[in-house]
């Protein structure tokens, strides 16, 4: 059976998901105050859609290069 995409067990949430997170935030945190200057709402959806997707890809790309390695 093929593995998820991406899983939310304890171990991804602190040895992949924490440490990108300290990583995207402040980008994303940048992109919101930058795009919610003139409405808020939709500069917060932006801002948290970055972090998110980056958040994930980082995650995704660390695991790969860490299995690539394992070999």
């Amino acid at each position: 059976m093929p593995e998820p995409f991406f899983s939310l067990d304890p171990y991804n949430v602190r040895a992949r998901l924490a440490p990108v997170l300290l990583v995207t935030i402040p980008f994303g945190l940048s992109c919101t105050a930058w795009f919610g200057a003139e409405k808020q709402l939709a500069g917060v959806l932006t801002g948290a859609t970055i972090t998110l997707v980056l958040t994930i890809l980082g995650a995704q790309l660390g695991r790969d290069a860490g299995k690539r390695k394992q070999q």
